[in-house]
Formats: structure tokens, C-alpha cells, sequence
């Protein structure tokens, strides 16, 4: 029996903390939405496809030094906590599908000072620490052009909900506060 090594063990353990709070928390807390933005969906399925990529264990692929797994357990820390206070100041308005609740109102509080898509950040700490363990320089930039172009499209759609329910507000949180990479808007 082959026993899997130490950097895919680490991988897993992150995977199933970064999971927790998106599989813990009621989506939507039970409400159905009053709005949607379906073409979101397009972009969950193409940053699925990163996903897929960025797991697939290339033959070229070194196996991970102990720096590169330790920069994985760091970023997985951060995409981790990231994902557990953005789910939380969310509360009962997180859901996978871009949607706004009757009720909802404008986070701009914990993560969510620091980006306006703070889960999308943990998502992209979260690809780059698998990319370290089982992925090559090939499939991560791949895996990255795919992340991008889906985020791009969910952060449009979400934004343009956003954008509609809470206008000028919205504007100037989206003039204060970068997308989901911290510096850049």
C-alpha cells in the first residue's frame, strides 16, 4: 500500500478546514432570494475548471520541498481564516449562487474592508497552496488564467446586484475597497 506524502496530507487536512465554514453555514439562511444574477454560474464552472487543473498531479511535477509546503500550511492559514470571518459577517446572506436576500444589506466590515470578495481571495490563497504541492508551473498558470476569468465574471455579476440594490453606496465602497486581490481595483 502507498501511503501518500506528507505535502498531499497537509493539502487534504487545509482543504477539509477551508471547507468547513461554506459547508457549516445554511446558504441564504433559508430564504430564497429575491434576486439572482444566473450568469454567475458560468463563472463557478470555469473556476471549477482551475480547480480541476490545478489538482491534476503532473508527471513533471518535483516533489514539494518543505519551504513550499510550509508556504502552503501559511497561505492555507490565511485562505482558512479569510473564508471562516467572511462567512461569518455574511451570516444568513452567504450563498454559492449571486443573490441578495429581501433583507440584505452591504458588508463592509472584517474582511470585508480589506476586499469587496473576500471569499474569492481565500479561493485564489487556496489555489495557489494546492498548485505548490501537486500542481507544475504549467498547469498553475492555466489553473490561474481560468481562476481569473471566472472570478472576473462572478465579481461582474455579483457587483452588478450590488450595484442596483445599493447604488451610489455600493459605488463608493467599490471606489475604497480593491475587488479581491488587496491593492488592486
Amino acid at each position: 500500500m502507498v501511503l501518500p506524502s506528507p505535502g498531499l496530507c497537509i493539502l487534504i487536512v487545509v482543504w477539509i478546514l477551508w471547507l468547513l465554514p461554506y459547508s457549516l453555514r445554511r446558504r441564504g439562511g433559508g430564504q430564497e432570494p429575491t434576486v439572482t444574477a444566473p450568469r454567475a454560474r458560468w463563472g463557478m464552472l470555469i473556476q471549477g475548471i482551475a480547480f480541476a487543473i490545478v489538482w491534476i498531479p503532473m508527471a513533471s511535477s518535483a516533489a514539494p520541498s518543505s519551504v513550499r509546503i510550509a508556504i502552503t500550511i501559511a497561505m492555507a492559514a490565511v485562505a482558512i481564516f479569510t473564508g471562516f470571518s467572511a462567512t461569518a459577517a455574511l451570516g444568513r446572506q452567504w450563498r454559492f449562487d449571486a443573490a441578495l436576500n429581501s433583507d440584505h444589506h452591504l458588508i463592509q466590515s472584517g474582511p470585508f474592508a480589506v476586499v469587496r470578495h473576500p471569499i474569492y481571495a481565500s479561493m485564489l490563497l487556496m489555489l495557489i497552496a494546492t498548485a505548490l504541492i501537486v500542481s507544475n508551473w504549467i498547469a498553475f498558470c492555466l489553473a490561474l488564467l481560468f481562476y481569473f476569468v471566472g472570478t472576473e465574471i462572478r465579481v461582474r455579476a455579483e457587483e452588478s446586484l450590488l450595484i442596483a440594490r445599493f447604488g451610489k453606496e455600493y459605488e463608493e465602497y467599490r471606489r475604497r475597497v480593491s475587488a479581491y486581490l488587496p491593492g488592486l481595483r
